[in-house]
């Protein structure tokens, strides 16, 4: 351990959980696109017809449930879809919108980070940058000392913001997080539906 003390790199390997929701921005632009969408559906009875292929091609039975999920919906629509079509397929396109938007992405990433002591701070330091955008990270990892054995880890991203950037640098945000065992542990996000990817 003394080496590291004295200046070594100490590589640690973390796994991040992300949890991602869509903003009302996001839902916003989707639904102007869906009304635009639906105008032309409505104005093509071939395509307006072939939603009932989604019915024609399901195993089980329609039921006619209210739980919002992307199989009830479509258990839904196939119930609706007789008595008026139209109406059928407005209603579904714009519960399979809000459904998505509802739907809280869960992924996990595994990266590594070499570690540096710092002496004066009494913690650990690893820097990152980003070739894009001049997103650039420090992650700080340091005992906790009205805990013993327990750590925090910080991250904290700052972005350059230049006039000529290339639009994708806008959805980079700076942001500074502290993760802590003694921290809150409770975030609400809304969810309704959890997805996971593989």
């Amino acid at each position: 351990m003394g080496d590291y003390l004295e200046g070594k790199r100490l590589r640690c390997s973390l796994l991040e959980t992300i949890v991602e929701r869509d903003s009302q921005d996001v839902l916003s632009d989707k639904l102007t696109r869906l009304f635009e969408m639906i105008n032309e559906i409505k104005e093509d009875q071939f395509e307006m017809s072939s939603y009932k292929e989604i019915c024609d091609r399901r195993a089980t039975p329609p039921q006619d449930t209210p739980e919002p999920t992307r199989e009830s919906l479509i258990d839904r629509f196939c119930v609706q879809k007789d008595s008026n079509l139209e109406r059928a397929v407005v209603h579904f396109l714009m519960d399979l919108t809000y459904l998505d938007h509802d739907t809280c992405r869960v992924s996990s990433e595994v990266f590594e980070l070499d570690f540096q002591y710092q002496q004066l701070e009494d913690n650990w330091k690893a820097t990152k940058r980003f070739p894009i955008c001049g997103v650039y990270s420090v992650f700080l990892l340091a005992s906790d000392s009205r805990h013993k054995g327990l750590w925090t880890f910080s991250r904290t991203t700052t972005v350059d913001r230049n006039a000529d950037q290339d639009p994708i640098c806008l959805s980079f945000d700076a942001e500074n997080i502290l993760f802590s065992e003694t921290g809150s542990r409770k975030i609400e996000m809304g969810c309704k539906v959890v997805q996971f990817s593989e």
